[in-house]
């Protein structure tokens, strides 16, 4: 009798503790579907379509070695990394 009552409770805890965990990862997947969304809704600029064109002047042996050294991700990665620089220096206590 006592074993099983100490197996429900070990059980309700299991139960308690599921809910608990479950709750904030939820919420951080609402939040972070909330910014994926709105990061989404900004329009791409002007320039950007601008620079699509110019780089279509670029000789076939240059862009053969920027495609072998992976320039086109490293300078996303850079790009990356400056605007989340950037976002991380307008937080308030962190930035």
């Amino acid at each position: 009798m006592l074993d099983t009552i100490r197996q429900w409770i070990v059980e309700f805890a299991e139960w308690l503790l599921e809910i608990l965990l479950w709750l904030p990862r939820e919420l951080f997947a609402l939040f972070m579907d909330a910014l994926a969304s709105l990061v989404e809704s900004i329009p791409v600029p002007d320039f950007v379509n601008q620079a699509a064109g110019a780089f279509g002047s670029i000789p076939s042996n240059v862009l053969f070695f920027a495609h072998y050294f992976a320039v086109s991700e490293g300078i996303a990665f850079v790009l990356a990394a400056y605007l989340i620089r950037f976002i991380i220096r307008r937080i308030p206590l962190i930035g």
